[in-house]
Order: C-alpha cells, then sequence, then structure tokens
C-alpha cells in the first residue's frame, strides 16, 4: 500500500508501517511519524494506534492520531530486523547509568546523533521522530530518504514541524546548537513528511533507490 491520507474508509495496516499526524494550524501540514506496532485490519483517519515514535521521549509503545500512513510492504525478516534494532535502542537508554530524558534522546539535524561520554565513546543514540523511522528501515536494509541534496528549512517550517519548540526563534542559542540548528537558518532538516512521499512509491521503488525531497514535502500528499 503506498502512502495515502486517511478517510473514513478503511484501509489495513501493517507491522512496522509508517503512522503520520498533521499539524494542527498548517493543512496537511505532517508534523510527527512513527512505527505501527502491530498490525491492524481496518484503521480510519484520526484513530490512535499503539506506535513506536521519538516523541520524545522514546515510547514503545506510545499513541499516535493517524492522519496518513504508508508502507514499504516488509518482508517478515525485514520487520524482524527493524524489531531488533528498536530493542537495542531500548537496551542502550537502560544500560545508561541514569536513563537519557527527553532531552538528551532528542536531535532535530542531523536526524541521528550519537551521545557519547567524556573520551567520546557513544553511549546511544539521539533521534528526530523521522530518524527515528528512517534508521529503522536503514536497519532493515532500506534506505527511505536521500540525505545528499535536503531542502533548506526555515524557523516557519520548524515551528509546524517542532511544535514544543516553537516559537524557534525565541529559543536560547545554545539550545539550537544542541539540536543541530544553530544560527538564523536554514537549515537541511528530514521533516516528517519526506517519510510519507518516499513511502509514496512502488515497493520495488522504495528498495531501489532512496527518495530526493523537495520543498513542498513538508505536506501531504
Amino acid at each position: 500500500m503506498p502512502a495515502q491520507r486517511l478517510t473514513n474508509r478503511p484501509v489495513r495496516l501493517d507491522r512496522f508501517d509508517a503512522v503520520a499526524e498533521d499539524s494542527q494550524s498548517v493543512v496537511n501540514f505532517v508534523c510527527h511519524v512513527g512505527l505501527a506496532l502491530e498490525a491492524h485490519e481496518a484503521i480510519c483517519r484520526g484513530e490512535q494506534v499503539a506506535v513506536v515514535h521519538m516523541k520524545p521521549p522514546y515510547q514503545k509503545p506510545g499513541w499516535m492520531a493517524a492522519d496518513s500512513v504508508g508502507s514499504a510492504a516488509l518482508t517478515v525478516d525485514e520487520a524482524n530486523q527493524i524489531e531488533l534494532y528498536l530493542d537495542q535502542i531500548e537496551s542502550e537508554y537502560d544500560a545508561a547509568a541514569r536513563r537519557p530524558d527527553w532531552r538528551q534522546q532528542y536531535v532535530v539535524h542531523p536526524h541521528v546523533k550519537p551521545w557519547c561520554s567524556k573520551d567520546g565513546t557513544p553511549l546511544w543514540l539521539r533521534f528526530s521522530c523521522a530518524g527515528l523511522v528512517i534508521e529503522s528501515y536503514r536497519e532493515a536494509g532500506i534506505d527511505l530518504v536521500s540525505e545528499e541534496r535536503l531542502p533548506s528549512v526555515y524557523p516557519k517550517a520548524l515551528d509546524e514541524a517542532y511544535p514544543e519548540l516553537a516559537p524557534v526563534r525565541e529559543v536560547s542559542s545554545r539550545r539550537r546548537e544542541y539540536l543541530g540548528i544553530p544560527g538564523e537558518g536554514p537549515w537541511p532538516v528530514v521533516l516528517a513528511g519526506y517519510v510519507l512521499h518516499a513511502l509514496k512509491r512502488t515497493s520495488e521503488e522504495i528498495r531501489h533507490a532512496p527518495y530526493v525531497p523537495s520543498h513542498d514535502d513538508a505536506t501531504f500528499p
């Protein structure tokens, strides 16, 4: 099932399909994405779905209102690889002397970045919501989104993508530096909408090459 916006007409959802939620203020702007924890024979728009996602913090399970969904038609082996990767993330957080709080689990740019000890040893990974999905699929051998030519994202778009940080321009410079969005922008941020556009292709196309996003792909469709 290529990515699609949900309606009142039920559609099937498979384990680790992408589940996306819209902004409350901008029509069709995708502000959050996660992975379905289990299959559903039929879901409709707005239905609450159990997911694993970087809320933040990392939640397994968490819950999302499904506005759009997308599938790569994962094989059993691919889904199992994703499951193992998610378990590894959880175990790294649990292995810390003190479980990382949401600020230590979260990053905006790049979409994944290690948290290191003082001697440089990686201890766990930080993610954006899109980053968690992208890296989970990458672990299964599926490269969803190209990072080579990412569109520039301006503060106004980040306010919609990261409502917990809005308005981005008023976040302290130190905090923005930590999140990977220093200065006044724009920044090459991977937005949640890119994941859906990457999945709005055939399963063969998805596995053949990563999707190259454009400026319009913050919204879906």
